[in-house]
């Protein structure tokens, strides 16, 4: 599932999905409130979500509600947000990683197959913050 705004970036991740990954199913939503919705009623292994959209909730309060409707799935942020604190704030979140939208194609495919393969990929010093706690 990608959850974005932005149609262009919606357009550009899936191309590189269908490309990078043999996928069933894709599923698209535009805002927070959208996305809740849609995950009521499918199953998601996937999900790419922004942090600044429009509407009632923003991506940490989606990431929230997606985490209770959809434990299983791999929830990660893809935003243009490079800030160590939404990085931590999405760790303890428990997103499964958190990708700057700056990525190039092999670096964001390097890191989606990670935490396919159940790693968090997250900045080295959010992570050793974290476990410091």
């Amino acid at each position: 599932m990608i959850i974005d705004d932005q149609e262009i970036v919606v357009e550009e991740l899936s191309l590189i999905l269908k490309q990078a990954y043999c996928v069933d199913n894709l599923y698209y939503a535009s805002d927070g409130i959208e996305a809740v919705e849609l995950a009521e009623t499918i199953l998601a292994d996937l999900i790419l979500l922004d942090l600044s959209m429009t509407g009632e909730l923003d991506g940490f309060a989606t990431l929230e509600k997606l985490r209770k409707l959809l434990p299983e799935a791999k929830i990660v942020i893809f935003t243009m947000v490079d800030n160590l604190e939404y990085q931590k704030k999405a760790y303890e979140a428990e997103a499964d990683g958190y990708l700057i939208k700056q990525l190039n194609r092999g670096a964001m495919i390097d890191s989606l197959d990670q935490i396919l393969a159940s790693y968090k990929v997250f900045n080295e010093d959010v992570i050793k913050a974290v476990s410091e706690q």
